[in-house]
């Protein structure tokens, strides 16, 4: 078991990991990347959107919602749409 401070570190290591291997998959599946200087990336596909670490972080937190019960319908892990 890693001390208290290397858990949280090895945690956001994998969640930073896991939201950018969402990032590069979408983007190979043909979403398109918005990176602008101090804001999270967004990938865009028609009306569609998705905030790849704001995903991670709502899993993390262990939300289950769906796309259905988002109050921004199309956009996915954006931390506004609580």
């Amino acid at each position: 078991m890693l001390p208290g401070d290397w858990a949280a570190d090895a945690q956001r290591t994998r969640a930073v990991t896991i939201g950018a291997a969402l990032a590069v998959a979408l983007v190979g599946s043909g979403w398109t990347l918005e990176s602008l200087p101090g804001a999270a990336p967004v990938l865009h596909r028609g009306a569609e959107s998705v905030e790849p670490f704001g995903v991670v972080e709502e899993l993390a937190r262990g939300s289950s919602r769906t796309r259905a019960g988002r109050s921004a319908p199309g956009h996915w892990g954006s931390p506004t749409s609580d």
